[in-house]
């Protein structure tokens, strides 16, 4: 009969991390990345607005891997948090 693992509260801490840490990316994306691209928006430079949409989504996606979770979660993170950013931007633009 096999022996089920216990959990540990290491495991527990471990999962704690990871839960802040998916918390930090969301409330980080809303508060941190508005400013950094209305600050880039308003340089006029697609270019430079595209590379730091990229470096973003690639940056959240390895920081989930450092923390054992998938990239393309920490990819979907930076996806919605730019969304929410991209579309306000652009909406201002437009009206």
């Amino acid at each position: 009969m096999p022996v089920s693992p216990s959990v540990t509260s290491d495991d527990w801490a471990k999962t704690a991390l990871k839960v802040v840490a998916f918390g930090g990316i969301l409330l980080g994306g809303r508060l941190l990345l508005r400013p950094l691209f209305r600050y880039i928006a308003a340089s006029g430079v697609r270019e430079i607005f595209t590379a730091t949409a990229l470096l973003v989504v690639l940056g959240a996606a390895l920081f989930m891997n450092a923390l054992g979770l998938s990239m393309a979660l920490g990819s979907f993170i930076a996806g919605v948090c730019g969304v929410a950013i991209i579309s306000g931007l652009l909406q201002g633009k437009v009206i």
